[in-house]
């Protein structure tokens, strides 16, 4: 299935508004969505309106500089319409392509402002025939489709927000085949005749979308995308490169040490050298990597809040211990608001602060190390990162005893 939705209707029934609104509150949801527009794509399509401008097939009406509506009768000259319609699918698919099925490889939802319903109405007006064409591919369209809705608006409020209606001889025509085109290929009809309107339908296309999370938050879009869709790419990139981009660089220096240190005495066991950095690379992923939280994203599984106390309790004993070394808190989404914890799939993120000593610092980057092995070993979902303590999540972090504290009082509760 095509990740994208259609949003169709006439000019001044809110398309454009309610698409926008669509694609900010699918953002706020956790997925990758982009806006696009497809009414008017121009390519071959250029060439039969040129004509239609020559041979003197095209109308263009005027109400006191206020409104204009161009319209090419194609009735008069049947295989020029023929030509139009032909050309025009042809440009729309080119437009398609690059705007919509491409941003879907990547993994990006699309929400497609005006589509092949839009177009196959226009061509139904200007021919006064059937586009079997055009129907032929809409049905497609249509059933591929992640969600469709053609948006109506009452004949008054269509001439109030849109002075070009003014001008137009066919809105009434236009609204009859919006309905029966539209119910024909199974698009949600909905109207928009007021703010309330606008934010049920809204609201009724963002409930059909979960929340979701994407387990790496990177800066790029396609990134973000890619993820998105193909959820091993996060498994593979980060057994490729074990968050290199994220890591401190004294912890990253330590990472890279290490496992050039295992290479070398691979390599004077008798193993050659590539094989040797990748039996090194994942003899130390363990020790680096947030493997069981990892694990437990890709397969949507609700965390186990005993083993989240547990952990707690384990890192609470390190913290006592070595307290004049390191201290650990609690940053991300938990510290804005620690009940996703017992509501949904979530993990733990520990950051290990070393005080301001060479002995401080190797002491934290093998405690991580450890704690890393110990969560995996004991399924824990616990993202942790050594880092120095003027990084800005740190300053906004939560104590350990805080959050174990609320689990407490709310599994007792």
């Amino acid at each position: 299935m095509s990740m994208h939705i259609l949003v169709s209707g006439p000019d001044g029934s809110g398309k454009t508004t309610i698409a926008r609104l669509i694609v900010k509150l699918l953002r706020q949801r956790g997925y990758p969505v982009l806006y696009t527009w497809l009414r008017y794509p121009r390519l071959l399509s250029l060439f039969p309106l040129l004509i239609s401008r020559i041979i003197g097939t095209t109308t263009i009406i005027k109400l006191d500089n206020a409104c204009k509506y161009t319209y090419h009768s194609y009735a008069t000259v049947p295989i020029l319409g023929k030509l139009y319609e032909l050309s025009i699918l042809i440009d729309y698919m080119i437009y398609k392509f690059i705007k919509v099925h491409i941003p879907n490889m990547l993994g990006f939802i699309v929400v497609v402002d005006r589509n092949l319903l839009d177009i196959a109405i226009d061509v139904y007006i200007e021919r006064r025939a059937t586009p079997k064409l055009l129907l032929y591919y809409l049905g497609r369209e249509a059933k591929n489709a992640l969600t469709k809705i053609v948006i109506l608006a009452s004949l008054q409020n269509l001439l109030t927000r849109r002075k070009d209606n003014l001008c137009n001889p066919h809105l009434k025509a236009l609204l009859v085949l919006y309905q029966r085109l539209g119910t024909t290929y199974g698009y949600n009809m909905v109207y928009n005749d007021s703010r309330a309107d606008l934010i049920e339908i809204v609201r009724c296309v963002a409930l059909k979308f979960k929340p979701v999370r994407i387990y790496t938050e990177p800066r790029s879009h396609v990134l973000r995308a890619l993820f998105y869709r193909h959820r091993w790419l996060v498994f593979v990139t980060n057994f490729l490169f074990q968050s290199m981009g994220y890591m401190w660089r004294v912890e990253l220096a330590s990472r890279l040490a290490i496992q050039a240190l295992v290479a070398i005495a691979l390599v004077l066991m008798g193993l050659h050298t590539l094989p040797a950095l990748l039996i090194s690379h994942i003899i130390m992923y363990p020790f680096y990597s947030n493997l069981f939280a990892i694990l437990k994203w890709w397969r949507k599984r609700k965390i186990n809040i005993g083993k989240v106390i547990r952990g707690l309790k384990k890192l609470v004993s390190i913290e006592n211990r070595y307290r004049s070394y390191i201290d650990i808190v609690i940053v991300g989404s938990i510290t804005r608001n620690p009940s996703i914890l017992l509501t949904r799939e979530a993990d733990i993120d520990v950051r290990i602060v070393p005080k301001p000593r060479i002995t401080c610092i190797i002491l934290s980057l093998l405690i991580g190390m450890y704690i890393r092995l110990w969560s995996v070993a004991n399924r824990i979902p616990m993202d942790l990162y050594v880092k120095p303590g003027n990084d800005s999540e740190i300053l906004h972090g939560m104590g350990l005893r805080d959050l174990l504290d609320y689990l407490k009082s709310e599994i007792g509760s």
